[in-house]
């Protein structure tokens, strides 16, 4: 089958050209290894099968791939310099051409005559040659098929595009978007014939996948930039932001600060002025951060009475913001008990809901799993013989052989493995909801029609569902169908990206999450009027507030309390040496005012 385009172009080769090799998974080694299977002119011949063949085989593959990169680089030269030329091809050109391809076989042969014994080549038996050609016949089929159907959409959309039919797609927060998200949308732009304007800030949160497509797609795209503050309307909130954009986030964020450190400055007293012994520096460290972590719940209990004290009308233009999700629901439990004491909340109700596991490509493994967790397939597996949309729950798991049992319909039990793609787990938990309750929704779900990031407001509680009001309707949320909803007080400053309020309330806890330059910028840009900073040291929170986040994994928001610690060393480390001089006092152990804080921030429990 061919399609023709206007140019005289015929598309697809791919329709026409054999599959020559497969691969399977060797169930004895639990997965762990493959055999490739390779259909040539003699016959069918497979390799690997053991660790040591297949580790081979990756190197051989690697090498080879290497050196087919260094040959094309080398003929691109070869090229330019030959176009630079007025096209014509010298004999010094020509020289390097042979010369390329000569080094190329060479360096390929030696490297498979070195590794070709170690890669367990052989000839596959008859039956299994026959096995391994109709399985090549159908994923070959399967591929043509898919193929066939992509390029009628592509030849249907663009005939839609030769007329009136003009298609622009505007991606926002383009930011938060991972290398396959981005990829996706370019594809699917490309084969549409339409354009496509990506929205976001290179300053704010990046992608929790792999990749920073949009900063790096801005080196290479036609791009228009904002430079004036729009959002923000007073003077306060003005030189807030400039300040994050002059660099000065330590000083963004002590301008509007309240600060409780009250058990802190009492374990800070009891030490201060004593020779320490080694003993005593850890027993200091760990008071210390208790100290911390019971301050934290006191700024906690502050954002929730100031929260409580406002109006209405003045909540509803007003966020809280948080680093992590533990802080979240602490947040959004003290809120809770403060309108419950107000009277605001009605009768409450305890229902079983769903939390989801964040898990990147890094991280999908049989151990992010715990029994109990409750998964959904996203797409059909046909190996497994389930289909998409179908629900299980975790009942075992193998961490080594990395597998998970999944129980169906509450019957029939499935084996996967924790890599697989195509599912989405999470955690069971119990909330309590009740009348006069904010309320958020998590996941996108064309059946009820929610959506990840609506919120409401709870006006009637029934046996298994919520009856709430969304935008002036009502609207019924069955919790036997759709249980992706939480309390929704507080958010994430991930979350909050995006989102614009009057009033921001922000809480930085020094001693959990992961703060940074981009999470400051996040925060104190989504509110209009001013935003007010909760923490229990207001020093501490200064120097995380510009620690550079720049994203070198596929998760940079993880809760790693020791990479921060690290951080604060080094920056410690780094004063000038006239400075410490200078400002030396007595402290009993001869230390200079600098040297004194280092040590206070290393046994006082700095970072996370």
């Amino acid at each position: 089958m061919y399609l023709r385009a206007k140019d005289g172009r015929v598309y697809q080769p791919a329709l026409h050209s054999g599959k020559r090799s497969i691969e399977s998974r060797n169930l004895n080694h639990a997965g762990l290894t493959k055999t490739r299977y390779v259909i040539g002119e003699k016959g069918v011949f497979k390799q690997g099968g053991t660790l040591k063949s297949e580790l081979a085989g990756k190197i051989n593959d690697r090498i080879q791939a290497g050196i087919r990169r260094d040959y094309h680089k080398g003929m691109d030269r070869v090229r330019r310099d030959v176009a630079k030329s007025g096209g014509r091809a010298g004999v010094g050109a020509r020289l390097r051409a042979i010369g390329h391809g000569f080094q190329r076989a060479l360096r390929s042969d030696l490297t498979r005559s070195s590794l070709r014994k170690h890669e367990n080549w052989r000839k596959a038996g008859a039956i299994e040659s026959v096995a391994v050609r109709a399985t090549a016949w159908v994923q070959q089929t399967r591929e043509r098929v898919e193929l066939v159907k992509e390029l009628k959409d592509q030849a249907g959309s663009l005939d839609k595009a030769d007329g009136a039919r003009k298609v622009l797609h505007i991606h926002d927060e383009a930011s938060q978007s991972g290398l396959k998200e981005f990829t996706d949308v370019m594809s699917r732009t490309e084969r549409e014939g339409a354009r496509t304007v990506f929205l976001g800030d290179r300053n704010q949160h990046q992608s929790v996948e792999a990749g920073k497509a949009f900063e790096q797609a801005q080196k290479h795209l036609p791009m228009n930039e904002l430079t004036d503050i729009r959002r923000q309307k007073t003077e306060e909130a003005k030189g807030i932001v400039k300040d994050v954009l002059e660099g000065r986030h330590g000083e963004a964020l002590a301008r509007p600060a309240v600060e409780i450190r009250g058990e802190q400055d009492k374990a800070r007293e009891k030490w201060e002025g004593r020779e320490l012994s080694e003993k005593d520096r850890q027993a200091m460290r760990a008071e210390m951060r208790g100290a911390a972590r019971a301050d934290n719940q006191r700024v906690v209990e502050r954002i929730a009475k100031d929260y409580a004290a406002l109006s209405q009308g003045e909540r509803g233009k007003t966020a809280i913001l948080t680093s992590t999700n533990a802080d979240r629901r602490s947040i959004n439990d003290a809120v809770r008990e403060q309108l419950k004491a107000k009277g605001e909340l009605g009768r409450g109700k305890e229902f079983a809901v769903l939390e989801k596991k964040d898990m990147g490509e890094a991280e999908r493994r049989a151990s992010a799993y715990e029994r109990g967790d409750v998964v959904k397939f996203t797409s059909a597996h046909r190996a497994l013989n389930v289909e998409k949309g179908a629900e299980g729950r975790i009942v075992g798991k193998d961490d080594r052989a990395n597998r998970v049992s999944v129980e169906l319909d509450g019957r029939r039990v499935v084996q996967m493995r924790g890599d697989l793609k195509g599912v989405e787990a999470s955690r069971e938990v119990k909330r309590e909801f009740a009348e006069g309750d904010k309320i958020t929704f998590s996941k996108n779900d064309r059946e009820t029609g929610f959506k990840n990031g609506d919120q409401g407001k709870v006006l009637e509680i029934r046996d298994k569902s919520l009856v709430v009001e969304m935008n002036g309707e009502r609207r019924t949320v069955d919790l036997e169908k759709y249980r992706n909803i939480d309390h929704g007080y507080a958010m994430t400053s991930i979350k909050a990206q995006g989102q614009t309020v009057d009033r921001a309330m922000i809480h930085h806890n020094t001693e959990s999450g992961r703060h940074g330059d981009r999470e400051t910028y996040v925060n104190v840009t989504r509110a209009r009027m001013g935003v007010k900073v909760y923490t229990q040291d207001v020093e501490k929170a200064k120097r995380q507030a510009g620690f550079k986040m720049d994203k070198e994994t596929a998760r940079p928001e993880r809760e790693d309390p020791r990479q921060e610690r690290k951080e604060e060393r080094r920056s410690v480390e780094r004063e000038a040496p006239e400075r410490k001089q200078a400002e030396k006092e007595a402290t009993g152990s001869g230390k200079s005012k600098a040297g004194k804080e280092k040590e206070d921030e290393l046994e006082f429990g700095a970072g996370r």
